[in-house]
C-alpha cells in the first residue's frame, strides 16, 4: 500500500521507537522515553478497517492514505470487521518504500497514559490492583501502568500490615506524575477524605440551629468537649454543658459517652458547629422561686468564682449573682475580696437587684448592716486622737487596712508605724488577723477615709531626747548596715534611735562591718526631718566648712572667689 503525500512536513526528527528492544518489561518505558510529552497526541489518530485480507487488515488512516497491519496486532479489538474504527499511532508518515508506518500497541500505550494524565488533572478516581509490597508503601497496577501508593496514603489511620492489601482491588487518585522518570504517585486516603468531606457538606446543608442530634464525646479539654454527631465534629463549650457552674467538663462527661445535644450555632461556610447540652432542659431562671429570690431578700450561697471586680455566688442551682467589690463594704478603704471569701465558701448576702430578662442578679454584703459612716455619733466616736482596738484585715505595699469595732475600716501608713525607722516594712510590725491599738490621725467623712497611726501611741523620741543628742555629744553605737548608693553606715544608738555615718567621716585606717561597736559624735540633730548625722569620734570634722558648703548650695550666685574665701 502507498501513501499519497499532502504537503506533510517531514517528521523524521520524531522517530519514537528504538531499533532494538531488549527487554519486554521495559518496552513501554523505552518507548515513552523517546516521546516528547507535549507532542505525543500529534501521532495518535483514528483508523478505519476497509478490508480484511487473510492475516492482514487494510486500514484507512486519512482520506487518501491507507496501509496494512497484521491481524494479530489488532487482537485487543473485539469483533473486528469492515467499518471498525480504532486508535492507531503514526510512527512514520513515509518509509523508504513510501509506506506509512503505524502501531496499534503504541496507540494503546499513549492512550492509557493520556487517561492517567487526564485523571491527574481532573482528580478522577481510577481502579488499580495492589501487586507487591515496597519500602514505604505498595505497588499498584493501573491498566498495566505501575504506580506507587505510600503507606501513609492508604487509610486515614496508620497501616501496620501492608501484606493484607496484596492482590486487592483499590480505587486511587493520581496525585503526581514525573514526566521524565514516568513515576506515578497515587493515594487512596484522599478518596476517603473526600468522601468524609462530601458527607459533612451534605449534613451541614441539612443542619439547622435548634436541631437535636445524637453524638459521641470524642475528646475533652479545659474549655469543653468535642462531640462527633453523624460525622461532624463540633465544640460543646463548658459554659453550654450545665446550668450550674462546673470546674471541668470531666465533672459531667467522659470520652466515649453517647449524648444528645442541641445545635446552637452552624456556620456553613467554615463548616463549624457548636453544640449545647444544658438547653435540653429548662433554664432555672424560667422556674425562679420569687418567694426566695427577690429584691431585698437575704440569701445564702456558695462562692463559685472570684474575679478582680467581685465574686460570683450561686444562690440556687443554676442561678448565680454578682457580689461587686463596691458592695463589699461601706468603706472606700475596704480589703480585697480575696481576703473576705474564697471559692467554696458559703456566704450570706442581700439581693439588691434582679433582672429576669437578662438573667442577672446583683448581691450586696454591706447592705446586711447599717452604714457606720452615717451614724449620728460617728464624729464623736472617731474623733482625732481617739484610740481604738483594730483588727488587721489586709496588707498593702504601703500600709495595712484595719477594721475598727464599729465596722469602719481605716488605713495605717508605713510612715506612721515607727518614729525611728525611716522606711519600715509593714510585715515587720503587723500581720493579717492581728489585733492592735491605733490612734485616729484624720477622718474624712465625705470621702469615707480614716487615717490611723501606731507610733503616735508613744511619745515622740525626737522631742524627748533632743538634749541627749545635742551636737558634739558622744554615743556608743552598733553598725546595722551599709547603704552603698548613699555611702552611709546606719548606726543603732540608745533609745532605739538610728544615726547616719558617712563612710568618708571615718579615719582612713578604720573599716567597719555589720555588728561592730563604734563611738560616734553628733554633728547634726534634726527633729523635724527626724535624722541624726554623726562622725567617728576621732574624725576631725569642721562644722564651719560644712556650713559654708551648705550656704553655697543655697546661694545659686556663688562665685569662684566665694569658694576660695576671697573678699570682694
Amino acid at each position: 500500500m502507498f501513501c499519497v503525500k499532502e504537503n506533510f512536513i517531514t517528521l523524521n526528527i520524531f522517530v519514537l521507537m528504538a531499533e532494538t528492544i531488549l527487554e519486554k518489561d521495559n518496552e513501554e518505558l523505552r518507548f515513552l522515553d523517546n516521546i516528547n510529552i507535549e507532542n505525543r497526541n500529534n501521532f495518535l489518530t483514528q483508523a478505519k478497517v476497509i478490508a480484511i485480507d487473510g492475516k492482514n487488515v487494510i486500514i484507512q488512516v486519512t482520506d487518501k492514505c491507507t496501509t496494512s497491519v497484521p491481524l494479530s496486532d489488532l487482537k485487543t479489538i473485539p469483533d473486528i470487521k469492515t467499518g471498525t474504527v480504532f486508535d492507531i499511532f503514526v510512527e512514520q508518515l513515509e518509509d523508504s518504500m513510501g509506506q506509512i508506518i503505524v502501531s496499534r500497541t503504541k496507540a494503546e500505550i499513549v492512550k492509557k497514559w493520556n487517561e492517567l494524565y487526564a485523571s491527574l488533572n481532573d482528580g478522577a478516581i481510577v481502579k488499580g490492583i495492589v501487586k507487591s509490597k515496597l519500602v514505604g508503601g505498595v505497588s499498584v497496577d493501573i491498566n498495566g501502568i505501575s504506580a506507587f501508593l505510600p503507606s501513609s496514603q492508604i487509610e486515614n489511620a496508620e497501616v501496620d500490615n501492608l501484606d493484607a492489601y496484596i492482590g486487592k482491588e483499590m480505587p486511587v487518585i493520581v496525585t503526581k506524575i514525573n514526566t521524565k522518570t514516568k513515576n506515578v504517585i497515587v493515594s487512596h486516603k484522599l478518596i476517603l477524605e473526600n468522601a468524609i468531606k462530601a458527607k459533612e457538606k451534605l449534613i451541614f446543608e441539612q443542619l439547622k440551629i435548634g436541631d437535636v442530634v445524637e453524638g459521641t464525646v470524642e475528646s475533652i479539654c479545659t474549655y469543653g468537649a468535642f462531640v462527633n454527631a453523624g460525622g461532624i465534629s463540633g465544640l460543646l463549650h463548658i459554659a453550654d454543658i450545665s446550668w450550674t457552674r462546673i470546674s471541668s467538663p470531666e465533672d459531667v462527661l467522659s470520652v466515649g459517652d453517647n449524648i444528645k445535644v442541641v445545635v446552637i450555632d452552624c456556620d456553613k461556610k467554615t463548616q463549624k458547629v457548636s453544640f449545647g447540652l444544658k438547653y435540653l432542659t429548662k433554664s432555672p431562671w424560667e422556674e425562679l422561686d420569687k418567694k426566695k429570690i427577690s429584691v431585698g431578700k437575704v440569701v445564702e450561697g456558695k462562692v463559685v468564682n472570684i474575679v478582680d471586680y467581685g465574686a460570683f455566688i450561686e444562690v440556687s442551682p443554676g442561678i448565680e449573682g454578682l457580689l461587686h467589690v463596691t458592695d463589699l463594704s461601706w468603706n472606700l478603704q475596704a480589703p480585697s475580696i480575696k481576703t473576705i471569701c474564697k471559692v467554696g465558701d458559703m456566704i450570706k448576702t442581700k439581693i439588691i437587684d434582679l433582672n429576669e430578662q437578662d438573667q442577672k442578679l446583683s448581691l450586696g454584703l454591706k447592705q446586711l448592716s447599717d452604714d457606720p459612716w452615717s451614724s449620728e455619733d460617728f464624729d464623736n466616736v472617731m474623733a482625732i486622737n481617739s484610740i481604738h482596738e483594730c483588727k488587721v484585715v489586709d496588707i498593702k505595699p504601703f500600709g495595712a487596712i484595719v477594721e475598727l469595732e464599729n465596722g469602719v475600716y481605716g488605713f495605717i501608713h508605713t510612715s506612721d508605724l515607727s518614729w525611728t525607722q525611716t522606711k519600715p516594712v509593714i510585715q515587720d510590725f503587723v500581720k493579717v488577723n492581728d489585733v492592735i491599738k491605733a490612734v485616729v490621725l484624720s477622718s474624712d467623712k465625705g470621702s469615707r477615709k480614716l487615717s490611723l497611726g501606731v507610733k503616735q501611741l508613744k511619745e515622740n523620741p525626737w522631742e524627748k531626747y533632743e538634749k541627749e543628742f545635742e551636737e558634739e555629744s558622744l554615743h556608743e553605737g552598733t553598725v546595722l548596715n551599709f547603704k552603698r548608693k548613699t555611702n552611709f553606715f546606719m548606726i543603732q544608738l540608745e533609745y532605739d534611735m538610728v544615726a547616719m555615718l558617712r563612710k568618708d567621716h571615718l579615719p582612713a585606717s578604720l573599716s567597719l562591718n555589720v555588728g561592730d561597736k563604734i563611738t560616734v559624735k553628733v554633728i547634726e540633730y534634726d527633729k523635724i526631718k527626724m535624722k541624726i548625722n554623726v562622725v567617728h569620734k576621732d574624725y576631725k570634722y569642721h562644722k564651719q566648712s560644712s556650713a559654708k558648703q551648705q550656704e553655697m548650695k543655697i546661694n545659686k550666685n556663688v562665685t569662684f572667689g566665694d569658694i576660695c574665701g576671697l573678699k570682694k
